[in-house]
């Protein structure tokens, strides 16, 4: 799937409101120290920040273990583009230098 493709998007915005859901209302079923970290304990604007922000870690996360090969290719596609520029670059500086 292309990371850039509309269809990806809205299937990320709605993984990212399932995971805001189940971080919602993980303390309710579970009330302890690990998911009041996590979760909202009860309904103040901070609350509803902090579970966006988790659900938003977690769901990169995520996306990074599924897509771990496309983003690496990505990555050193650009390593080796920027690398054939300096190269590029140092020649004709050399060249220029030897004249």
């Amino acid at each position: 799937m292309n990371l850039d493709d509309n269809k990806y998007i809205y299937i990320r915005g709605l993984i990212l409101l399932g995971i805001f859901i189940i971080l919602h209302y993980a303390y309710d079923f579970f009330p302890n120290v690990v998911f009041q970290i996590f979760s909202g304990i009860n309904e103040s604007v901070f609350q509803h920040m902090k579970i966006a922000f988790y659900s938003y870690i977690i769901l990169t996360i995520i996306e990074f273990f599924v897509f771990k090969k496309k983003i690496t290719d990505t990555i050193r596609e650009g390593f080796e583009a920027q690398e054939d520029f300096g190269l590029n670059i140092r020649q004709s500086i050399s060249e220029l230098t030897l004249k």
